[in-house]
């Protein structure tokens, strides 16, 4: 028994000897090569630290592996410090509680080098729960930042704060490795010279995947002055010549109050060249971001702006559940999506620009107030804007203009989504409500709905086209589609929709135009039929002989029996009824030769379908679209514009009988010509006549 508890207290004496002292201030861990003896070392200060370990660097023989943990709530860092991957291949800084790391402005900063020279061997960095408090601007002459990485270097940092950095943030310049950075933040840092303000990003060549995921970018700013030419207030993203399959992630991450004359909260660059990379946002919110605002400026996006350059071929570039509140700027409020493509190079792979499952809200700006996407290419060769954009499931509210003083009121759109020369597809479900501003401005391209899409126009107000302005411009619209126009305004032309078109003889058409209406199922008997006054009904008429043959509806005459001051006629088989709002109608169909009784129905007269009004004077529904649709003519012969090339739906629900009818009517439904005015060129379309033969659909 004795010797049992002696060996347990040789064995507790040994485990309290083999504790290690920890230091208070910093803990200095090194390796020499993979093989080589570890040891350890506390010092007093990171500057002591940096000292030990640049000795370390010239004893050791082979790679070093580095450990600095620091414990204390906050260090200083004196001086410029470069550590290269051809002395250090592994570089660990962290911290257990949480360090803030005060550098002596204007000389304090970390480089990590990993030499080109050194291809072979990648440096392994990973810093977590620091914070580096005034660094920078360092030693390199392009991006002077606090934090530098370039080459072959492997990063992860973790929960790190950048804030006022005299330069750049944290730089990351053509980087081969992996690269995650997480929970950390980047703010208050200033570069007024270059590109980027929280962080600047470079993809080469080789580089692999890099990662920003639950990160915040806040109040940074490069150079709002126009002569400075800076980019990506936040985050400033460059894709390079030649960059290969490089893969960015932005995920939960968060851009607010950041400020650069282009692209406020973000800015990415595809350089000419560039080849089958990636840029995947989603998740995250670009909020409060600002540029300079220049007018003449047609970069100027804020929230974020994404650049295509020429010859940029199969690059991906994608936001999805993203919301874009509160940005400002005279171009691209929001989002700003700009292609400069090559006019030599006719076939090229195109490029993937998608945004899906995003809100627009209270951003402002002049043209695209919330989302702008133009290709600076002639409209007569779109083949070369090697993008195809398509805006998916996504909603605009509650966006406006920034007014500016203009002298054209037709090239004034003030819109919240400008597409400009770049074929461009609409998908899913689309709103826009409550906007000051056209919604939707389409300039001298066309615009697809997809299969099963739907746009939905609630309560906007715009200056032309309170809806939609097309200038030189056509939606093609297929049969599975929807267009919703309730409660537009415009303070000049078009409360629906303004159209200028810059040849007069092509006038707008809707083929197979939509009305949703409050007709009832096809009627089992002709004793219980609805109609509009005025309006061709949906049922044909047929008159047969004593053998079942069609007779000639030349022959047959309606004749009313109640009330008297209705009538009604037959044209085309198609009955029409004339009579005031919620009256029945007697009718009494005979053969006008022998007087023979056909049969007797009853007529219901409903309230005139959306765009229409009641005529007191000819008892009928007369189309009040004045107002609704506007179209101006131009001298300028080389674009041919249509309106509405496929449907389009307007619809109301009624109830009839107490239930809620919700089925459509639909036919041709061509625009007439209606009033001219020679003097300004412009061109009125008073009202949409239905078509004599419709169908009814389930």
């Amino acid at each position: 028994m004795k010797r049992e508890v002696l060996l347990l207290l040789l064995m507790l004496c040994s485990h309290v000897v083999a504790l290690k002292k920890r230091c208070s201030n910093v803990e200095v861990q090194w390796q020499c090569g993979i093989q080589g003896m570890s040891s350890q070392m506390c010092v007093e200060s990171l500057d002591g630290s940096i000292t030990l370990i640049q000795h370390r660097e010239t004893v050791c023989q082979s790679q070093l592996r580095v450990n600095l943990t620091l414990y204390s709530s906050s260090e200083t860092l004196s001086s410029n410090v470069t550590f290269s991957n051809a002395n250090i291949s592994q570089f660990v800084l962290e911290s257990p509680n949480g360090t803030q790391i005060q550098c002596r402005p204007g000389t304090a900063s970390l480089t990590f080098n990993g030499e080109r020279g050194n291809a072979s061997s990648l440096m392994d960095i990973r810093i977590e729960n620091i914070a580096f408090i005034s660094c920078g601007p360092g030693t390199h002459k392009t991006v002077p930042a606090a934090l530098f990485f370039n080459n072959h270097c492997q990063i992860a940092i973790h929960r790190t704060h950048v804030d006022r950095s005299n330069g750049v943030g944290l730089a990351i310049v053509d980087v081969v490795g992996k690269v995650s950075i997480s929970w950390s933040t980047f703010s208050r840092n200033t570069f007024q010279n270059g590109f980027g303000g929280g962080v600047h990003l470079t993809i080469d060549t080789l580089s692999d995947k890099t990662e920003f995921i639950h990160c915040l970018f806040t109040e940074n700013q490069a150079s709002l002055l126009q002569q400075n030419n800076t980019k990506g207030g936040g985050l400033y993203v460059q894709y390079r010549n030649e960059s290969r399959n490089g893969v960015l992630h932005i995920q939960n991450c968060m851009f607010s109050c950041n400020c650069a004359h282009w692209g406020g909260g973000l800015l990415a660059m595809f350089n000419e060249s560039a080849y089958n990379n990636t840029l995947l946002i989603d998740f995250t919110t670009f909020e409060s971001n600002c540029v300079g605002l220049d007018y003449n400026d047609s970069m100027a996006g804020a929230g974020a702006a994404v650049t295509i350059y020429s010859n940029a071929t199969s690059n991906r570039a994608h936001f999805s559940n993203c919301n874009f509140t509160g940005n400002v700027a005279p171009w691209g409020g929001g989002l700003f999506i700009f292609s400069q493509p090559d006019l030599i190079l006719k076939d090229v792979a195109q490029n993937s620009l998608k945004i899906s499952g995003c809100l627009f809200k209270n951003n402002s700006g002049h043209i695209g107030a919330a989302l702008y996407i133009y290709c600076n290419s002639p409209a007569s060769i779109p083949q070369h804007c090697n993008a195809k954009p398509v805006i998916a499931e996504s909603v605009f509210v509650q966006n406006s203009d920034l007014p500016k003083p203009v002298t054209s009121i037709s090239q004034s759109p003030y819109s919240i989504f400008h597409i400009g020369h770049f074929p461009t597809y609409l998908a899913q479900k689309l709103e826009f409500l409550n906007n000051v501003g056209t919604p939707l401005h389409i300039h001298e391209t066309s615009v697809t709905l997809e299969n099963d899409t739907v746009l939905n126009f609630t309560a906007n107000y715009g200056r032309n086209g309170g809806a939609i302005m097309l200038y030189g411009s056509w939606i093609a619209v297929s049969n599975n589609n929807v267009l919703f126009f309730s409660k537009n305004r415009a303070v000049t032309r078009g409360g629906a929709i303004y159209s200028f078109m810059t040849e007069e003889i092509y006038l707008p058409y809707s083929r197979h135009c939509f009305i949703k209406s409050t007709s009832s199922p096809d009627p089992t008997h002709w004793n219980n039929m609805p109609a509009y006054p005025g309006i061709p009904n949906k049922n044909l008429i047929y008159a047969v002989d004593d053998y079942g043959h069609d007779t000639d509806m030349f022959y047959v005459y309606p004749k009313v029996l109640e009330p008297k001051n209705a009538t009604a006629t037959i044209t085309n088989r198609v009955l029409t009824v004339y009579g005031k709002v919620g009256t029945n109608v007697s009718i009494q169909l005979e053969l006008i030769a022998s007087r023979k009784l056909l049969m007797t129905i009853n007529v219901s007269l409903q309230h005139c379908p959306p765009a229409f009004l009641f005529d007191r004077f000819t008892n009928s529904c007369i189309c009040d679209n004045t107002h609704h649709i506007y179209c101006e003519y131009g001298s300028d012969s080389r674009w041919k514009a249509y309106v509405l090339a496929g449907n389009c739906m307007t619809y109301s629900s009624i109830k009839i009988n107490g239930v809620h009818d919700n089925r459509i009517v639909f036919g041709q439904c061509p625009f007439t010509e209606g009033l001219r005015s020679f003097s300004n060129h412009s061109h009125f379309i008073p009202y949409l006549p239905l078509p004599l033969e419709k169908h009814q659909l389930d």
